[in-house]
């Protein structure tokens, strides 16, 4: 009685997986970029939240920034002294970086009525939109439209809804016709 694969078996079978992975391949490539994508959307949904807190907590306006040109977003605290005088400082808290992104990714921000113009002030901000997060938790003061950032690529998309009058987050997911 003779033992083991003869070599046409172990060929075969070595075929057959190849064929099997060489199929399975793009599924994990497209799972990889979208997983990719809603991490970016996590995080960008986190950062507004800090924003928010950060507004209500410091009793100031947060501004958070969507630097178009950077593909990047920044956070700064907009005071208002006693004689009306603005004054914009960026929050460089480690926790704050969000790394620029591919300009594969489009990220977009958006609300219907009312505009997102950033402080004069903003340093560094060319082609920024932004949000205003107030100390009461709102969003643009007095604003009940709410703002949507959008995040896509290659046929997925993200979006966050922004609600002006709560300032609360929203992240919701699906695809964007081909």
């Amino acid at each position: 009685m003779r033992r083991g694969f003869t070599l046409i078996e172990i060929v075969l079978v070595a075929v057959v997986l190849v064929i099997l992975l060489a199929a399975t391949i793009p599924n994990f490539q497209g799972t990889a970029r979208r997983l990719h994508l809603e991490q970016i959307a996590t995080q960008l949904a986190q950062q507004l939240r800090y924003a928010r807190e950060h507004a209500v907590a410091a009793g100031n306006i947060t501004v958070w920034a969507w630097d178009a040109q950077e593909m990047t977003s920044r956070l700064y605290a907009l005071m208002i002294d006693s004689d009306q005088q603005a004054t914009v400082e960026p929050l460089t808290d480690r926790m704050l970086r969000f790394p620029p992104l591919d300009h594969e990714i489009e990220v977009h921000l958006s609300r219907e009525a009312d505009g997102l113009a950033c402080p004069e002030q903003a340093p560094g901000c060319s082609e920024c939109a932004c949000l205003q997060f107030h100390p009461d938790g709102t969003v643009q003061n007095g604003s009940t439209v709410p703002a949507y950032l959008h995040i896509t690529q290659d046929g997925l998309a993200y979006t966050i809804q922004i609600d002006a009058s709560t300032g609360s987050i929203a992240l919701s997911s699906g695809s964007t016709a081909r």
